[in-house]
């Protein structure tokens, strides 16, 4: 009886074990940002970054914490902080970024702190940050 409850111990530590890396992976990620809000400007910079993560993910982080509210709808972002699209979304929140590979300028472009940043090439869902990298919101006509 002994040795069947040792080998059964023995088994769940096993388990407990391989639960616990498992889960070290999973949370391996982790980002670290600030965010400057100005009217109708939203700036996130990422200042530490291990894991990959997408805008929308790292802005979900931010709601969490209570510093930034938005929502999505078909992979669009279409509130910011209370501001909504417009109904033919002009004016809405546009992406900037200064992440050259994923930035057009002939699609337009913004100054920020003495750094012009070109319009993502991608949406929130599909645009992954690197560390270093400015992502801003702006909400204006076109």
């Amino acid at each position: 009886m002994k040795k069947l409850l040792s080998i059964l111990l023995a088994i769940l530590g096993l388990f407990v074990f391989v639960a616990c890396g498992e889960q070290e992976q999973t949370n391996g990620r982790n980002v670290t940002v600030t965010v400057e809000k100005q009217e109708n400007v939203v700036a996130i910079t990422v200042t530490e970054l291990s894991g990959d993560y997408k805008l929308d993910e790292v802005m979900t982080v931010l709601q969490e914490k209570g510093e930034l509210t938005f929502t999505v709808a078909d992979g669009a972002i279409t509130s910011i902080d209370g501001v909504e699209n417009a109904a033919n979304w002009n004016p809405c929140w546009m992406c900037y970024t200064s992440d050259g590979e994923l930035s057009n300028a002939d699609w337009g472009t913004y100054e920020w702190k003495g750094e012009t940043l070109g319009s993502a090439t991608l949406g929130a869902t599909a645009l992954p940050v690197i560390e270093g990298g400015v992502y801003l919101w702006v909400y204006a006509g076109y």
